[in-house]
């Protein structure tokens, strides 16, 4: 019997493909999250820093909260930009997880497809492993019955 052969076994290699590119393009989103977050904690903190460094001051001057308050006004506008782009990369990654599960599910399908082909074609060779090793045997009774 000839060995087995999985004739969609070029297209499973192409869904597994697309699978760890959807896996790629999932962990750069969550980087790009990552850096979004650091930035976010980066601005807070600075601003934290300003706030404290001015306040603390023991002579604090008009124009010196003039400075801070237009420093806070910075601060904020780009905590809200960073938050924009925090929310428009969750909506990314959401895409993204529902275009990765997709391509799982394809590629699933293939496997199991596969693995039901695999096993039929193990049954036909078990069987006929069998019917030769009967021929066989039987073969040898006869050629024995003869001498």
């Amino acid at each position: 019997m000839k060995r087995f052969q999985f004739t969609l076994e070029t297209v499973l290699r192409w869904r597994q493909e697309q699978l760890r590119t959807e896996e790629l393009k999932l962990e750069r989103l969550h980087l790009e999250r990552s850096a979004h977050l650091k930035a976010l904690a980066g601005i807070e903190n600075s601003r934290r820093q300003e706030e404290t460094a001015v306040l603390a001051s023991p002579s604090v001057g008009g124009t010196d909260l003039v400075a801070l308050d237009a420093y806070r006004t910075r601060a904020r506008a780009s905590i809200e930009r960073v938050r924009k782009a925090l929310a428009d990369c969750a909506a990314r990654i959401e895409a993204q997880q529902g275009v990765l599960v997709e391509a799982r599910r394809r590629c699933r399908l293939l496997e199991k497809l596969r693995s039901r082909r695999m096993e039929q074609w193990r049954r036909a060779f078990e069987a006929e492993l069998e019917r030769e090793a009967s021929e066989l045997h039987l073969a040898r009774h006869a050629s024995q019955g003869r001498s």
